[in-house]
């Protein structure tokens, strides 16, 4: 989100549903590339979520439901989305064999070894908002 304008989105998940695509609407992060971007005013994908759903399978992003936690506790029904990154998944480089609740977490990042269940499992991995 923020990225493209209304009607290209709208477009975008017509024809993703026409190919039977899932979607999934990222938040816009102020984190690593997103850092030099200027995103463009989204404010209207609330709105036009009963039309994407028409279309496709959408799924929301936690970074994008903790920017509108309030207008979605409104809409849908409690633990169909989440807030917190880290608790129903995570992040593993490969290549350095690291675990983290997000690709965009500024946290410490844990071992990704035969003990990472452990890591994954301890009360501060999950943090909202990191």
């Amino acid at each position: 989100m923020g990225t493209l304008s209304r009607p290209v989105t709208l477009d975008l998940i017509r024809r993703a549903g026409h190919h039977r695509l899932r979607v999934t609407l990222l938040g816009c992060k102020a984190v690593g590339r997103g850092v030099y971007a200027t995103p463009r005013p989204y404010d209207w994908w609330l709105e036009d979520l009963p039309q994407y759903v028409r279309h496709t399978a959408v799924s929301i992003d936690t970074a994008l439901a903790a920017q509108h936690e309030a207008e979605l506790a409104c809409l849908l029904q409690p633990g169909s989305y989440h807030v917190e990154e880290g608790r129903f998944s995570a992040y593993v480089d490969a290549v350095q064999m690291t675990l983290a609740p997000s690709t965009y977490h500024s946290g410490p990042v844990f071992p990704f070894d035969a003990a990472w269940l452990t890591a994954f499992a301890a009360p501060g991995f999950v943090r909202s908002g990191a």
